[in-house]
């Protein structure tokens, strides 16, 4: 069984090709969801390493890191949001899959769309 494995120091060659994907600046657009509110101004950024923040209007920033979980990458909140977390999947380097989840479960949808290649 796949064990999560968080980004930083010590990542091997394989996850680092993984990660290196979901690198740059993404909008955020709700694809579906009864709780997910509409994303609009919403993007998120994701540095190399595996770190990053998630941007909202009114000057908010969420900070994240990353876990690669083989196919899939969870994009993990620190604290105090840890409960939330987005579960990505590349499909095309210009287009990422989301599901939103709080404390395991399910409760909206979206897409990342890249704004610009970094």
């Amino acid at each position: 069984m796949e064990t999560a494995r968080t980004v930083g120091a010590g990542v091997s060659r394989a996850e680092s090709d993984v990660l290196e994907g979901f690198e740059g600046s993404w909008r955020v657009i709700r694809t579906g969801g009864p709780l997910l509110p509409p994303m609009w101004g919403v993007w998120k950024h994701v540095r190399p390493g595996g770190g990053g923040v998630t941007h909202f209007p009114a000057k908010i920033a969420l900070p994240f890191h990353l876990e690669g979980r083989g196919e899939t990458v969870d994009l993990c909140y620190e604290a105090p949001f840890r409960t939330l977390v987005d579960h990505l999947r590349l499909l095309t380097p210009d287009l990422i899959d989301g599901v939103a989840t709080v404390g395991g479960r399910v409760y909206g949808r979206f897409e990342m769309r890249r704004l610009a290649r970094d």
